[in-house]
């Protein structure tokens, strides 16, 4: 590995990880070989801390499985990877659920629409019926 990547990653403690939901389970095993080599230490991650932040309603992995589908459940060709990744994945302990949208709170109708079309749910009114 290259001498300024380890550099670089050396004091690295904690990491956050964004659009989650978007995160496939052998990008997370990518995460957690690279990790592990870079600060040479065989812990998950290499020790650091990771913090996964996203929206589980929003854009699924493309051309992968999300980190929290079940292998088990794959029509896909799977590798020990795959299972050790969602074993890592389930082996998260620390859960923070915001359950308020912060972002539309201004405009209650706004926000309430979106809640219901995320969930699938269209209202009529959205689309002048």
């Amino acid at each position: 590995m290259q001498v300024k990547i380890k550099a670089d990653i050396a004091s690295v403690q904690l990491l956050i990880r964004d659009e989650v939901s978007m995160l496939g389970r052998r990008n997370l095993g990518a995460h957690n070989v690279f990790l592990r080599k870079a600060k040479e230490d065989k812990r998950k991650f290499g020790g650091i801390i990771l913090v996964f932040c996203g929206d589980f309603f929003q854009i699924p992995p493309v051309n992968a499985e999300s980190v929290y589908q079940n292998p088990a459940n794959s029509k896909r060709k799977l590798n020990d990877m795959d299972y050790e990744c969602y074993n890592i994945w389930r082996s998260i302990t620390n859960v923070v659920i915001q359950k308020e949208n912060m972002r539309q709170m201004q405009d209650g109708t706004f926000g309430k629409d979106l809640k219901a079309i995320r969930r699938g749910q269209f209202p009529r009114k959205l689309f002048g019926d």
